[in-house]
């Protein structure tokens, strides 16, 4: 991660790399889905999306494991993972069972959880395929009557600023959360002690952000399994309302889409100053109350920032945003 300044036109980069690993023996067995992401399911469906895949999935994995015990055969409904564990068997130099029953495809995964994960991946595909070909009809199954959701209201409710991060203060706190899980935050996820001794008072914790495959916010766990949290100055380096214009590129570097703001005059000499006193410190983008990204500032920013990280679909969303204060 990292920014450097364009002396042509005095933009500060923000890039920020996002690296997914498939380890499972399965993963190549679900076939070429890269024209079926959540952004063909509208924002205000897709809550009820993952809620049906994953209900569907229990009950799918359930049947299997009923079956698997009474060594039936693989439901009906279920056949599409006992071309899955062919892939597995093969792809792991196995020979195949005689007989692919219940039993010996869910042998071929390492673990429930595997298994999970490949009917979970079935369905979502499956919801995706159909409003892929026939969004009419997929968003009627799905449609829900809350004006809350809709898209005109996220960008009313949507709030973008800059803050800079206080390392010292996240260890800190990390090592407290790791300590003490079950007792450092209330059922609505508010500090229950919020004057821990080491963090001092100029700094809030929030939680880091990342879209999950259906579209939704989830927040992310550090290699530990706990939510991962970062201390961040109070203080507001740069919020969507100095912001004069926007608009999405795509990056001459990766091709991945960028959205790029032009600040007024009044931010221009704050985020100078800012920025000018921090260099080699990180600087956290925060959304509607949720970390969604960082980077370190490698040089003065002046006049306009450039940011990247996110998909088309949330980059355009954060222009429109940005467009409309």
């Amino acid at each position: 991660m990292g920014g450097f300044k364009m002396k042509n036109n005095r933009l500060f980069v923000f890039i920020f790399l996002l690296t997914f690993s498939f380890s499972n023996s399965y993963a190549q067995s679900l076939g070429n889905t890269e024209d079926l992401t959540y952004m063909v399911v509208p924002i205000e469906l897709r809550l009820q999306v993952k809620e049906y895949v994953l209900k569907k999935t229990d009950i799918g994995l359930e049947q299997m494991v009923v079956s698997a015990r009474n060594n039936e055969p693989v439901p009906n409904e279920m056949l599409f993972l006992s071309d899955i564990a062919r892939e597995i068997y093969n792809g792991n130099g196995m020979p195949l069972p005689n007989i692919m029953d219940s039993r010996t495809v869910l042998a071929s995964f390492a673990s429930r959880y595997e298994a999970s994960v490949a009917i979970e991946t079935y369905y979502r595909n499956e919801i995706f395929r159909l409003f892929h070909t026939n969004r009419n009809e997929a968003s009627r199954q799905f449609r829900i009557n809350n004006s809350e959701h809709s898209v005109e209201n996220i960008f009313e409710r949507s709030k973008l600023s800059f803050h800079i991060v206080d390392n010292a203060a996240t260890d800190v706190f990390n090592s407290y959360y790791r300590a003490n899980p079950a007792t450092t935050f209330d059922m609505d996820g508010n500090l229950i002690n919020p004057s821990i001794r080491g963090i001092p008072p100029d700094v809030i914790i929030l939680g880091v952000f990342e879209r999950d495959p259906y579209g939704i916010d989830v927040q992310q766990r550090n290699i530990d399994g706990n939510l991962s949290y970062i201390a961040i100055k109070r203080e507001i380096g740069l919020d969507s309302d100095s912001i004069r214009s926007a608009l999405v590129e795509k990056s001459s570097i990766d091709g991945r889409p960028e959205v790029t703001f032009m600040l007024d005059d009044e931010a221009s000499d704050t985020f100078y100053l800012l920025t000018s006193a921090n260099i080699g410190n990180v600087m956290a983008i925060v959304l509607d109350g949720k970390i969604r990204c960082q980077a370190t500032i490698q040089s003065v920013i002046i006049d306009a920032v450039k940011i990247s990280g996110f998909d088309i679909e949330e980059a355009e969303l954060i222009a429109q945003m940005l467009r409309n204060r």
